[in-house]
């Protein structure tokens, strides 16, 4: 089964880009016990509301040329330039936008304070206007293991300023200097490894060729950015930046995992297939990367799904409470955003964007039309009115991909399903076995962990994997 995934340049990669999410997302998670503990829920609410403004804003700047110049097969100097000075240009005018918008922003909410917030926060996309390209080059070459030491260590950086300056009592300013001084680091770090030094010249035949490809996934990436971060936007204007501040809490426990398994599908599944013209090993080579981002994948979501209550309570502590069953709904819907995730990628590396453009209308006019039926109704059936929307996107996409690839729904399905069946089972029973004692929360949720994983993992190898391919992943793995 994962036979092919085991060559040197695809198993290399995938450790690698395993090593900075994991890595990245389990520092980033460390630092978010510690703010939670210093900041309240307002605090993280009113980074909540920016969210959607300073997303968008950068998706505009990367336009999807970033993606074009990575499936690019000849890629040259002037492509990189031309790309390196529109994504400046864009985020020196897109920064005014947001700049005079400030006060507008903040009556909309009606929070003065957002108008010195945004117009601070905004400079997260200029920072990010210059590091684009740099991170082309290193994606483009599969030179992960670089961009993980320069990832990690700009987070480190951040996270120390971060928490300085929340113990001192700087409030929200705290997280803002996070996220400032996390990007101008990794500027700085990527520049000085990444042996290319950009200029501001604009080539109008390559930005055409570019942006042919480029603006489709720009458009398909700025309806997901508009629907996934709007969401916390509503539920400020809504409900209430309380509610808001519990809510982005618990969307960021569960983005943890998932940011993770995006950026394997972003990193390596469409570098990878980009790359492949037969029809045949792109089909085998899809299912195989399809089984194995969900196979790592799905007993993190188990175990956050099972244990809720406890992670809240020893993450953030029992202020947090409310963000619990937040949590507990939103882990429903990421089957499907992981689901998504592998399938977009694979439409990705076709280089069809009409295909992924019209699968993105067609899943966020849905998702639109399901929210807002249940904008009027108490925050738990918003909540699952989010999650209906992220499952029937899924299933879009997996048509999408049945349409125009070799790699066909009943395959894809015959992939999904048993590592959906093993991930369900070895939840279930091992938050039966817990029930049989009187734990800790820290108890709970250690010997629930070590239950789930072991029951998963006995499961996977009756069902999932045979003797030849063990031993293929032990031989693979000592060799490395």
């Amino acid at each position: 089964m994962f036979k092919k995934i085991l060559t040197s340049k695809t198993f290399t990669s995938l450790f690698w880009v395993s090593v900075e999410k994991f890595g990245y997302s389990g520092v980033y998670f460390i630092s978010t016990i510690v703010l939670a503990r210093l900041l309240t829920p307002a605090d993280f609410g009113l980074i909540g509301v920016l969210a959607i403004f300073i997303s968008f804003s950068q998706m505009i700047v990367e336009s999807g040329l970033g993606g074009a110049l990575v499936k690019k097969k000849n890629a040259v100097k002037e492509d990189f330039n031309t790309i390196f000075t529109f994504n400046l240009a864009c985020s020196c005018v897109l920064y005014v936008i947001l700049f005079f918008a400030a006060p507008f922003i903040a009556d909309f909410y009606k929070n003065p304070q957002l108008t010195c917030l945004t117009r601070i926060v905004a400079l997260n996309i200029i920072i990010s206007g210059f590091s684009l390209t740099q991170k082309v080059h290193l994606v483009r070459e599969l030179q992960f293991k670089k961009q993980t030491m320069i990832s990690i260590a700009a987070l480190f950086i951040s996270i120390i300023i971060s928490i300085s300056l929340a113990y001192y009592g700087f409030g929200v300013w705290a997280l803002i200097s996070q996220q400032l001084c996390y990007n101008l680091f990794f500027c700085l770090l990527i520049f000085k490894v990444v042996k290319y030094n950009p200029k501001i010249e604009f080539h109008k035949k390559s930005f055409n060729e570019l942006y042919g490809f480029g603006s489709k996934i720009f458009a398909s990436s700025l309806l997901i950015v508009v629907f996934n971060e709007g969401v916390s936007s509503l539920i400020a204007k809504i409900y209430s930046l309380l509610i808001t501040g519990f809510y982005y809490q618990a969307k960021k426990l569960v983005d943890f995992p998932i940011n993770i398994f995006r950026a394997l599908g972003d990193s390596i599944v469409f570098p990878l297939l980009s790359k492949i013209s037969d029809q045949k090993e792109f089909e085998n080579k899809s299912s195989l990367l399809m089984k194995l981002i969900l196979i790592i994948s799905f007993p993190l979501f188990i175990i956050l799904f099972e244990f809720s209550d406890e992670i809240v309570f020893i993450v953030l502590g029992k202020q947090w409470a409310k963000s619990a069953e937040m949590l507990n709904i939103l882990c429903l819907s990421s089957i499907g955003l992981i689901i998504d995730t592998v399938s977009r990628n694979i439409l990705k590396s076709t280089g069809n964007g009409n295909a992924i453009l019209q699968s993105e209308v067609l899943k966020k006019v849905v998702g639109i039309i399901i929210i807002f039926a249940a904008i009027n109704f108490d925050l738990k059936i918003f909540l699952f009115s989010i999650v209906i929307a992220n499952l029937l996107g899924c299933i879009i996409n997996m048509i999408y991909v049945n349409r125009i690839t070799s790699y066909k729904l009943k395959r894809q399905v015959k992939d999904i399903l048993p590592v959906i069946f093993i991930a369900v089972i070895s939840g279930f029973v091992a938050r039966k076995i817990i029930m049989l004692f009187s734990l800790s929360y820290m108890s709970n949720f250690i010997a629930g962990s070590v239950l789930i994983v072991t029951i998963y993992f006995i499961l996977g190898l009756l069902f999932l994997l045979d003797k030849k391919t063990i031993l293929q992943l032990k031989s693979k793995l000592k060799f490395n």
